[in-house]
């Protein structure tokens, strides 16, 4: 994306008009970079309502592959 002279104009002026400076903008943006990270409570499984408990995956079938050593889809590296 390019900036042209007129939206980098247009963000100056949004700036000057909310913050009265740029010094001021970059002090608020410091501000917020270094507050230090709200740290949520964590929601343990026992906690949690039976209804909105994740169900196990059903367990799926084993399947036998056939290794087949001719054919389109064949390993190179083994003999044929």
């Amino acid at each position: 994306m390019r900036t042209t002279p007129s939206s980098a104009l247009q963000l100056l002026v949004q700036i000057l008009d909310r913050y009265n400076s740029l010094e001021e903008f970059l002090g608020h943006i410091r501000r917020e970079l270094d507050a230090p990270t709200q740290e949520l409570p964590r929601w343990s499984d026992a906690a949690a309502p039976a209804a909105s408990r994740t169900p196990e995956a059903p367990r799926l079938p084993q399947v036998s592959v056939a290794h087949s050593t001719s054919g389109r889809h064949a390993r190179r590296d083994e003999p044929a």
